[in-house]
């Protein structure tokens, strides 16, 4: 195949404050003080006190407290999160109070004051990869126990069976609880007639085939990476077929997301410009899907990934994307569109469920085997079959930084 290159912010997980938004926690109520975010559970004045002490919820800060005969005022350093940083803030709160005229008023307990979690990637990811075709190798050459002991995804076409579903049952089965990976790519056209091409369905069979997978998956934890390459080399096909393909992948995203515990993440190409790629993005229904993933079975590095999710996700509503880490550690070779098994290349990030300082990433994967062919170029066996001298290569120019 060609090289290709948790929820948006104020969603699931994060909260996106400005300095006059107010924050709601709990059952609390909320203030909006001298510019700072405080959030402060409701005021209850019980008998026998003359004030009630601020009270809130989540995780304590310290605070300082003056007063004097009618007034009460606490500090409570807090913190705000906005979409591009971590702030220090401080939030006052004061109140009156009714002194006993025969004794000074008691001093009260700190209030305490919640503290909004700084932003973070989706709920961490215990991803479950499948046994690959290189475990075979591994007596051979104990180097790639390198590449055997990630979690690698699995990709699963048409070519392979058009009722996948108990496969994929086995699969999620052996996952025991963990994400299982996977790479739909089966669409009709596949590749448009490259190394990869295959999808040999009608528009109807491939629902069905769609529908055989989500079957398998059912209330298993599963993420897919929704067909690669669909998008990048849509301007191949007739004006037709491209409504035709969008309309599938469209509906692919609708039947996998019937699926409780099911991520999509549909390939986007970054060969093409962002306005391209975010305007066909959304007619693959991309608002219905979890994201977009970048650089599936590609060499580009994790900066120029970082940078093009994120402007990419500014234009799709704020969309989370995953990243292809498996063959990127040194980059493109030279000329970022030589894709076809160049040498000198490596894997690069390890498969985690998120990327430090990246909060838009929702995982690093490894989605294509490292030393599984690209197709019969440059002396490499056929597309998707696994290649020991090509791996070794790989191994040998290992850079598994996250930066």
């Amino acid at each position: 195949m060609s090289e290709h290159l948790v929820p948006p912010l104020g969603g699931q997980g994060r909260s996106e404050l400005s300095a006059q938004q107010p924050l709601r926690l709990g059952r609390g109520r909320y203030f909006v003080i001298a510019g700072a975010v405080a959030a402060v559970a409701a005021v209850a004045v019980g008998a026998g006190s003359a004030f009630a002490t601020p009270r809130a919820v989540n995780s304590s800060v310290s605070c300082t407290q003056t007063r004097d005969a009618t007034t009460e005022t606490w500090r409570c350093p807090s913190t705000r999160v906005t979409a591009t940083r971590v702030q220090r803030v401080t939030a006052t709160v004061t109140k009156t109070v009714t002194a006993s005229p025969s004794a000074s008023a008691p001093a009260s307990a700190p209030p305490v004051v919640s503290a909004p979690p700084p932003p973070t990637a989706s709920t961490a990811l215990h991803l479950f990869g499948a046994p690959q075709a290189v475990a075979s190798y591994v007596a051979q050459y104990p180097q790639l126990a390198t590449i055997a002991n990630q979690p690698e995804s699995t990709w699963v076409m048409p070519e392979q069976t058009l009722t996948p579903a108990a496969r994929i049952q086995s699969l999620i089965a052996d996952a025991a609880g963990k994400t299982a990976q996977l790479v739909v790519y089966g669409i009709p056209g596949r590749d448009s007639g490259s190394y990869s091409a295959g999808g040999p369905m009608s528009e109807s069979q491939y629902y069905a085939w769609i529908s055989s997978i989500g079957y398998g998956i059912g209330s298993g934890k599963a993420i897919v990476t929704l067909e690669p390459d669909s998008i990048g080399l849509l301007s191949r096909l007739s004006a037709s077929d491209q409504t035709a393909r969008l309309r599938m992948l469209s509906t692919a995203v609708t039947i996998l997301k019937k699926q409780p515990n099911v991520r999509v993440y549909i390939d986007a190409s970054t060969w093409l410009a962002l306005d391209t790629d975010s305007q066909l993005l959304a007619q693959a229904n991309i608002g219905h899907a979890d994201g977009f993933a970048l650089n599936v079975s590609g060499f580009q590095t994790l900066n120029n990934m970082y940078t093009y999710g994120d402007s990419l996700s500014s234009l799709v509503g704020g969309k989370h994307f995953v990243i292809d880490t498996s063959r990127n550690g040194q980059g493109p070779l030279g000329n970022p569109t030589v894709w076809c098994n160049p040498p000198g290349r490596g894997p690069g990030a390890l498969p985690q469920g998120s990327a430090a300082g990246h909060p838009l990433v929702d995982a690093l994967l490894w989605l294509k085997l490292p030393g599984e062919s690209d197709g019969s170029c440059n002396g490499a066996p056929p597309a998707g079959q696994f290649w020991p001298a090509y791996a070794l290569g790989l191994i040998s120019n290992a850079n598994t930084s996250t930066s």
